[in-house]
This record gives C-alpha cells, sequence and structure tokens, in this order.
C-alpha cells in the first residue's frame, strides 16, 4: 500500500485481534504505526494497575464518562524472533453507560447459568 500510493507512513487501526507483538513490531521497523483495542482482562497485572489507578482520570462535568493517557513500554519479538521494545500511548476510558450495559450481561449470564446448574 505504501508503494501503491506513494506513501511514507501508514497508520493501522485495528481490533484486539491483530493485537499481537509480532503485527506490531512489523509496523514499527517498516516505520509505521498503529492504534489498536487492548482489553484489559487478560492483560500483564503492571498494566491492570495502571488503568485501574484514578490518578490521571480526567472526568467529564456529570463523572458519566472518565479519560486517561500514558505512556509505556513493552517489549516483544519480530519475525526474525529479535527481542523489540514497543513505546506506546495508551489511552484508557470508562463510561457509566457502557459500564451499565456490561454489568446487566453478566447479570443475565449469571441467572442464566443459575438455571441451566
Amino acid at each position: 500500500m505504501k508503494n501503491r500510493y506513494a506513501l511514507e507512513r501508514v497508520i493501522l487501526t485495528a481490533d484486539k485481534a491483530l493485537n499481537s507483538g509480532k503485527n506490531l513490531a512489523f509496523l514499527v521497523e517498516n516505520n509505521d504505526g498503529y492504534i489498536v483495542s487492548q482489553k484489559v482482562r487478560g492483560a500483564s497485572k503492571t498494566f491492570i494497575k495502571e488503568i485501574l489507578k484514578d490518578e490521571g482520570y480526567v472526568y467529564n462535568s456529570t463523572k458519566t464518562f472518565k479519560i486517561k493517557s500514558f505512556f509505556r513500554e513493552r517489549k516483544t519479538n519480530n519475525e526474525n524472533g529479535e527481542e523489540i521494545t514497543l513505546k506506546e500511548k495508551v489511552v484508557s476510558f470508562w463510561a457509566a453507560d457502557y459500564d451499565a450495559r456490561e454489568k446487566h450481561k453478566r447479570e443475565k449470564l449469571e441467572e442464566k447459568n443459575s438455571r441451566v446448574s
């Protein structure tokens, strides 16, 4: 794509399915960038601790939304197995409506599971 359209740099945006170390290493090694999503569940303890820490979040006036950003470095391997360091800006947010929707889904699932047991 870079050659076809004479682009200097590409920024890939994708969901968590493409968020593998090798994929991100490939982009960085080709002087490209990325914006990808990542679930907190299953992430490293250090990452989860930073996300859950209230420090740094900025709330809206009604306290129904908050957002913060921070930088992190993490190591991964490229296609050749060589270790590289990814330097990333992380943006984290919380929204009351999303939180309520997810809680409702969990309650429905728990209700369904209790009927099956």
